[in-house]
């Protein structure tokens, strides 16, 4: 399977190997997910191995002023024991690195909390800084399944594309396409027009933060106009009345003029919606949750499909989403009881991580498959606490950010070739075998939790004593004992998983009235609004006479977020991430007098970034866009916690994650600005 973890969307691939050095990387036609299909950035794998830019061998350094000499790894094991001697002021992540080998599954990350539990380290979990915010949201209306693309592609006649990219699912895409083509309509609900917008019927730019406003707008039209279902909520849900109580008092018009659309438009896609056979929300996976709409624009949406009844049968509720399964899927949780209880309180909030950082009570940090230089919101603040740390560990492909300013032991991972692991798409597992010996001294995250187990005489750790036994384990549990790792061999790696197509087909819901809620007791006991409700952002469009503009983010095709070194360390990946780009309104650029390509700083309170801009007439005025990712970038997002320190725990996911909102600035960069920039290409 591909190693750029672009879920839900896993490609299998071929890989063509001579003499332990990999040729080429191409689409595997029998596999039962991509069939064939893959991307450029699969096919740039290829190219991973053998990058001149791999780290190679262990390398050290006493302070983050000196130079990286190699070392031998009996002496780097010998520093992380050090770092772990004193576990309560240690901490451990994973990043996207560390799941190459097994998304889905999370092997990795698991093992990496279980060891955590086990010295009585703090263990940050990453889907924090990712899709957290959403799947909360969800989890308090109880709509968690997912309808399968098979299903989309079958049985939807209305497909709602809102805050997704198909760069991001290129195989739901297909199952999108093939839908459209039978004859249904597909809608795009996004701040900006894209390719996937061009492949829809209709499209609803909208202003960012207002996701949670539109789907409160969509609920008043549907009520006012008696198109609920009112049978379904009479039997399937609770707090209609008091969800309708709300919905009575809001004006449309004013959520019209919130939006950027018109109070039409808002009534024709409420009965688009609600008129189609199955209709379908494809839910964006984390980008639509950065920003003013946090866990409130999954909480509104969500409730969509709860007063019409777009639940439970074929094509119709949540489509394929970044951390949403299907129907029947099993986890496996490896990770143990923890050592010291409260011992992860600061790593279930990005914001207390922070705190604690910068109030030195972490003194090692243990980072695999990460670069939080680059990913954590209000990364200048981060920095300061990075700085002060006597140890930081990070294991990884490449060098990026994180590990050539801060760190002080630097290890060669395993690329997903050269380690045993198992991947999980919605109905099917596959094997990852081992068929490159490891370049280098690389090792896997499993053999240097293994090495420190023994050291620190965690005799509970490692109770499979081998990566294959492991792996093996879990194949078992998440198929309920229908697989293991000799049958998927035997079936070309693949195995497919009991779980249905059909989203939530019993009507039985994962809340604890086991219905949807509308009007959730949760919520309402943490301090949280019961109801869906419209969470504006705090800069309207009126308020842009100030000239400040609000900073968007999104996927695009040849994006990595951060990992293996932002794309760069892949020649062929390169250039398109060689320097930043942000999209802006023709109209606002000419205002400024900045014209297309010109290289501008953005600016606010908490930093700056110097960018090239790219003018378009898709994205509305007052908005900028940038696909996410870029080196710098979060230095200018706040790392306000959206939840509170309690509320957090009322649903079964991770979603301690700041705001990453960022209002922002412009101006045209000075000369020694923009030759710095250019001299960076």
């Amino acid at each position: 399977m591909c190693p750029m973890n672009c879920h839900p969307t896993l490609c299998g691939v071929k890989v063509n190997i001579e003499n332990n050095r990999v040729l080429s990387v191409t689409g595997d036609e029998k596999n039962p997910c991509s069939k064939g299909f893959i991307c450029g950035r699969g096919k740039a794998s290829a190219e991973i191995p053998h990058s001149p830019q791999r780290v190679l061998h262990p390398l050290y350094r006493e302070s983050i002023h000196d130079e990286f000499s190699r070392i031998p790894w009996a002496d780097a094991f010998d520093l992380m024991y050090q770092g772990l001697k004193n576990p309560r002021r240690a901490a451990l992540w994973a990043g996207h690195g560390a799941m190459s080998n097994n998304y889905g599954t999370r092997i990795y990350p698991q093992l990496i909390n279980r060891f955590a539990n086990q010295c009585g380290a703090l263990f940050w979990d990453p889907s924090i800084i990712c899709w957290g915010l959403g799947a909360f949201g969800l989890h308090l209306t109880g709509l968690t399944e997912t309808t399968s693309g098979i299903e989309l592609a079958d049985h939807s006649d209305l497909i709602i594309i809102w805050g997704a990219d198909f760069s991001s699912q290129p195989l739901t895409a297909q199952h999108v396409l093939a839908a459209k083509k039978r004859g249904a309509t597909l809608i795009s609900i996004d701040v900006r027009g894209n390719q996937t917008t061009k492949k829809c019927d209709e499209n609803y730019v909208i202003r960012p933060g207002t996701d949670a406003a539109l789907a409160i707008g969509l609920m008043c039209v549907i009520v006012e106009e008696n198109l609920t279902d009112e049978q379904f909520i009479q039997k399937h849900t609770v707090g209609f009345d008091q969800l309708k109580n709300y919905l009575v008092e809001c004006d449309l018009d004013d959520i019209a003029s919130n939006t950027g659309i018109t109070t039409s438009q808002i009534r024709s896609l409420a009965r688009q919606y609600t008129s189609a056979g199955s209709s379908c929300i494809i839910l964006g996976g984390s980008s639509i949750h950065k920003g003013s709409n946090g866990w409130s624009a999954s909480r509104a949406i969500s409730s969509l499909p709860a007063l019409t009844g777009q639940v439970g049968r074929p094509g119709a509720g949540l489509g394929p989403r970044h951390g949403g399964w299907p129907h029947g899927s099993k986890f496996l949780d490896i990770s143990g009881q923890k050592k010291y209880k409260g011992s992860n309180e600061a790593t279930l909030q990005m914001a207390n991580f922070l705190q604690k950082l910068n109030n030195k009570e972490i003194e090692s940090l243990f980072l695999f498959g990460s670069n939080i230089a680059s990913s954590f919101a209000n990364t200048n603040e981060l920095k300061k606490g990075l700085r002060n740390l006597p140890l930081i560990v990070c294991h990884d492909l490449f060098s990026n950010e994180t590990s050539k300013e801060y760190a002080h032991l630097l290890l060669p991972s395993t690329t997903w070739l050269e380690e045993i692991g198992c991947k999980r798409t919605e109905n099917h597992l596959h094997l990852m075998e081992q068929i490159q010996k490891p370049i280098g001294e690389a090792k896997s995250v499993y053999d240097i939790l293994s090495e420190l187990s023994i050291r620190l005489d965690l005799t509970d750790f490692n109770i499979w004593h081998d990566a294959e036994t492991l792996v093996d384990h879990v194949i078992r549990k998440i198929s309920d004992n229908s697989l293991n790792i000799e049958e998927l061999r035997k079936n070309g790696g693949h195995g497919k998983l009991n779980v249905g197509t059909t989203a939530h087909p019993e009507l039985i819901f994962d809340t604890p009235t086991q219905k949807l809620e509308l009007w959730s007791r949760r919520a309402e006991e943490h301090n949280l609004a019961p109801i869906p409700i419209s969470n504006l952002p705090a800069q309207s469009h009126e308020a842009i006479n100030d000239q400040s503009y609000t900073l968007t983010f999104g996927r695009t095709m040849d994006h990595f977020h951060a990992f293996y070194n932002h794309g760069r360390a892949i020649p062929s990946m390169k250039q398109p991430n060689q320097q930043p780009a942000i999209t802006m309104n023709r109209e606002d650029a000419t205002s400024l007098g900045v014209g297309d390509k010109d290289v501008v700083v953005i600016y606010n309170e908490l930093g700056e970034f110097t960018t090239s801009v790219r003018l378009s007439e898709e994205i509305p005025r007052g908005v900028l866009w940038s696909r996410s990712g870029w080196q710098g970038l979060n230095q200018i997002t706040r790392s306000d916690s959206v939840i509170g320190n309690t509320a957090i725990r009322i649903t079964p996911v991770s979603s301690g994650q700041s705001s990453f909102v960022s209002n922002v600035k412009i101006r045209i960069a000075k000369t020694t600005e923009k030759n710095i920039f250019c001299s960076k290409q």
